[in-house]
């Protein structure tokens, strides 16, 4: 019900984080990860719009 916050617990060695001082090392910061939901969607619109201009493009070549 409740979530184990233990990073050490029963799981094997090669899933573990590596812990640091402070807390796990090697995880994305708040920064990156408000980075990316902005990136996402802006990556996904840019991606939507070429996939659009090409398929005119060609649509227009082929006729």
């Amino acid at each position: 019900m409740w979530s184990n916050l233990n990073l050490n617990g029963a799981v094997p060695a090669r899933v573990r984080p590596t812990i640091g001082e402070w807390g796990p090392t090697g995880l994305p910061s708040t920064k990156q990860k408000k980075r990316g939901r902005w990136l996402a969607p802006v990556f996904f619109t840019l991606a939507l719009i070429a996939i659009t201009i090409a398929g005119w493009y060609f649509w227009t070549l082929f006729r």
